[in-house]
């Protein structure tokens, strides 16, 4: 399987406050808020009940196993095809101009939700993030391979372009480092 890190850097456009012990739930929380106002058609039902049949909230952020295949169907949830990694520094008061940097590792064939992702990610820095709901500007996107140190920039504020490349690793990368542990 594929897996594709993407490093995103949101830059403050006024103070921002994020828990150094709950970074990950605010951005995972924000990301989702974002993902669901955009795409979802009926945001007063809940997920299970909706009935649409191809959903990217759901199929991407939300996942729950498809009734039909038997030895998921007791299972309300399943593995989401992402990981998001928040910054970790101990850090909670983020002020003007200064970057948050956070990791969002996507596996498999999710990364063809990468268009909802790339606009789920403005919208969240734009509406808001933390504790008191501070802006932010979504600032530069890079695809990284972590094996390889190969780096790619695919998205600037400075001209608002994507530039897609094909950057991913496999578990038969981390087979070929030469490492003791």
């Amino acid at each position: 399987m594929q897996a594709h890190l993407f490093e995103i850097h949101f830059s403050v456009a006024n103070k921002i406050i994020l828990p150094v012990f709950n970074k990950g739930n605010i951005l995972r929380g924000a990301l989702g808020r974002s993902l669901r106002d955009m795409v979802c058609l009926f945001p007063q039902e809940e997920c299970i009940k909706c009935g649409i049949v191809e959903c990217v909230y759901r199929d991407f952020f939300n996942s729950m196993p498809n009734p039909d295949v038997k030895k998921l169907s007791k299972n309300e949830n399943i593995p989401r095809p992402y990981v998001i990694k928040p910054p970790l520094e101990k850090k909670e008061l983020y002020k003007k101009d200064e970057i948050i940097k956070f990791d969002i590792v996507i596996f498999g064939k999710a990364v063809q939700f990468l268009p909802y992702i790339l606009i789920m990610l403005k919208n969240a820095a734009s509406s808001g993030l933390g504790k008191n709901r501070g802006k932010a500007c979504l600032e530069r996107i890079y695809q990284k391979n972590p094996v390889t140190g190969n780096v790619h920039e695919l998205f600037s504020s400075e001209n608002d372009m994507v530039y897609p490349r094909d950057i991913f690793f496999t578990e038969n990368d981390f087979k070929t480092m030469d490492v003791d542990r």
